[in-house]
């Protein structure tokens, strides 16, 4: 314990929680006014530290941008996977399974959740992927910072569909289903400019269908290639009266 001016001691604070204190001060305050719009030390005094223990903890302002918006996202994947390794895991035991349409519903609808409540700061990164290139040079060379969520969550998914007997590359599926959520939870204005889906029950239900019907009927018919592809025939206009 330290003493205070007043006489009275005060209880030291851990590195974790002065990390967290950093980290809800930094995401509160970019969401209220982008990345540009914020400095480091008012970062510090929202989270009631001082400006040099946030150089301390973070090396620079773009870093603890980064762990702020995809802190919540990470836990959650996190969380999934822990949760859904062990029902993977017990698979052979259960008759009948359940369908892998449940464990889809279960990810597709708490990403969604958690892209609705980040959604100030998912719109700042947007803005500062576009405009602020720190933000992208702080995480390293190239690096997107939600790159790694694509690879934790297509390994996984990958591993639960061939317990099903259903072997496809889940790397373009799940870039692919990430952006659909983000779209509808955090563009929806853009997505649904006639106004808004009826629940999010029926976002998430929706999304469930659409990818699954492409991962199990992947392989019922190929698809030639894109180059010269054929128009379906109700696609070919009727030929003109004699």
């Amino acid at each position: 314990m330290s003493e205070n001016g007043n006489g009275t001691r005060a209880t030291r604070r851990s590195s974790e929680e002065v990390r967290a204190l950093l980290v809800r001060a930094a995401g509160e305050l970019f969401g209220e006014n982008g990345f540009s719009g914020v400095t480091t030390r008012q970062i510090a005094e929202r989270a009631g530290v001082s400006e040099a223990i946030l150089w301390r903890q973070f090396r620079t302002k773009a870093a603890l941008f980064n762990v702020a918006v995809t802190e919540p996202i990470v836990q959650f994947l996190s969380e999934f996977v822990e949760q859904f390794t062990g029902y993977a895991d017990r698979l052979e035991e259960r008759e009948p399974h359940q369908p892998p349409e449940y464990g889809a519903s279960m990810f597709f609808g708490g990403l969604y959740d958690v892209f609705r409540s980040e959604k100030a700061l998912i719109m700042t990164l947007l803005a500062a992927r576009a405009f602020d290139r720190e933000i992208l040079e702080a995480h390293g060379a190239g690096t997107e910072p939600l790159a790694e969520i694509y690879d934790v969550v297509s390994e996984f998914s990958g591993a639960v569909l061939a317990r099903y007997g259903i072997t496809v590359d889940m790397n373009m599926i799940v870039r692919l289903s990430v952006g659909m959520v983000l779209a509808a939870a955090v563009l929806d204005g853009s997505v649904f400019p006639d106004g808004p889906p009826t629940s999010r029950d029926q976002v998430v239900e929706e999304v469930v269908r659409l990818v699954f019907h492409g991962v199990v009927h992947q392989s019922d018919a190929a698809l030639p290639p894109v180059k010269g592809m054929a128009r379906p025939a109700s696609a070919v206009p009727p030929a003109a009266p004699a």
